[in-house]
């Protein structure tokens, strides 16, 4: 299964990460997550962790763009974005609708087909995993804010923000980033 990922799927994110960089090229994140997924033939995969793996998640706003979705994430005890592993479907905007699914019962619409954002943190050791790096890729995507959320196991609680609430709520930077992101992308617009 190895083969087909880096020939197929890897091509797709390697695509996806130039155009990020193109876009955001004062980040200089993006070229360490492409020599990544140069180097590292199986980085699609959970197990892989040599140097870790990539991640998906998803920055999800309401049809007026003024509310994020964060979920309370239960083993790191901290309000972060959905989100999670490539495990049934390595096509990066695929996995992040699936998790929105997953972890939220909601069905998202993409706003972008292009990256949103990056972000490369340290998970810690686990029961069954060594400490390894997420290299974690984010689509901004769409959902209705008005439908009832169905929260997952790996959750502890999941709600809508204002963006002025996100920062009482977490001092996580990834989140800060995305907030200031998702705040330029409304004035860019207006």
């Amino acid at each position: 299964m190895v083969e087909p990922l880096k020939s197929s799927y890897l091509a797709i994110l390697t695509e996806l990460l130039h155009g990020y960089e193109q876009r955001y090229n004062s980040e200089t994140l993006a070229g360490e997550f492409i020599r990544f997924a140069q180097s590292q033939v199986s980085c699609l995969l959970r197990t892989c962790f040599a140097d870790g793996h990539f991640t998906v998640s998803a920055w999800i706003t309401n049809r007026h763009r003024n509310k994020c979705l964060l979920t309370h994430h239960r083993k790191l005890a901290k309000w972060l974005q959905l989100g999670g592993h490539i495990d049934v479907d390595p096509n990066p905007l695929a996995t992040a609708l699936r998790e929105v699914e997953e972890e939220s019962g909601l069905l998202a619409v993409p706003l972008s087909c292009n990256i949103f954002d990056i972000d490369k943190h340290v998970v810690p050791e686990g029961l069954s995993e060594p400490s390894h790096f997420h290299y974690d890729v984010r689509f901004l995507l769409e959902a209705d804010e008005h439908l009832a959320l169905t929260q997952s196991k790996e959750s502890v609680g999941l709600r809508w923000l204002d963006l002025e609430e996100v920062q009482h709520v977490t001092t996580e930077p990834s989140i800060a980033k995305m907030v200031a992101k998702h705040k330029r992308q409304l004035l860019d617009t207006v």
